[in-house]
């Protein structure tokens, strides 16, 4: 049901900016879940480094002990407050798959992140028609927080929170297209050394959930 094969980031240095801000605002959303649930453990399965080597770095800074398995630990009895993934749901041929050892693993939270097809009417799909490459980030009707929500309410998943994240001010991808957009930005925007949150992270949720690269879903297991 999971390919074995853990993703990982391109090591390419064009898309710095675009991955430190996503991390950047990622770890504000990390702080604020530990806080409020009082999460001390931690588990990403599926794991990947879609986020650079260490998704869970936001985590562990917050005190919180974390695991990571590719795939399902088979036997494992232990439990965990939280269990997430990044961008898995909509490159897992079964939503109701994932989920439900996404269940049998949490003892309250479970956190699912995915990409938005909505962000900027499709640009991210058009860019890959523009450069003639296969489009290669999962299942389109899959990446928003629609089927995550149908998934968790199928399963007796209470649905906590819905939200956006990553908008950052130029909006359009950076990820692949870095060289393409990078070069429509102006040199002092772009300083890796000083990020900053982008006032369209404020934006009106409905707003957000268009613009955003990221759609996530937090539920409590029944």
């Amino acid at each position: 049901m999971i390919s074995e094969q853990i993703p990982v980031t391109p090591d390419d240095n064009l898309i710095q900016f675009g991955m430190l801000y996503e991390k950047y605002i990622f770890s504000k959303i990390v702080r604020d879940l530990v806080a409020k649930y009082k999460i001390k453990s931690v588990c990403e399965f599926p794991c990947n480094q879609l986020m650079g080597k260490d998704n869970n770095e936001y985590f562990r800074e917050n005190g919180c002990e974390v695991d990571r398995y590719r795939l399902y630990p088979e036997g494992n009895t232990k439990k965990y407050d939280l269990i997430w993934n990044f961008c898995e749901f909509e490159n897992c041929p079964s939503s109701q798959y994932l989920v439900s050892k996404m269940k049998n693993l949490s003892r309250s939270y479970l956190l699912v992140i995915t990409q938005n097809r909505y962000n900027v009417l499709l640009l991210h799909y058009w860019y890959h028609v523009y450069k003639g490459t296969a489009w290669d980030h999962g299942v389109l009707s899959k990446m928003n927080n629609t089927p995550i929500k149908r998934e968790f309410r199928r399963q007796n998943i209470e649905v906590l929170k819905v939200g956006a994240f990553d908008v950052p001010w130029f909006v359009l991808d950076f990820y692949e297209g870095g060289k393409f957009f990078r070069g429509m930005a102006p040199k002092t925007m772009i300083k890796t050394q000083d990020i900053k949150e982008s006032f369209f992270e404020k934006l009106p949720k409905p707003f957000k959930l268009l613009l955003a690269h990221h759609h996530y879903v937090l539920g409590r297991r029944g």
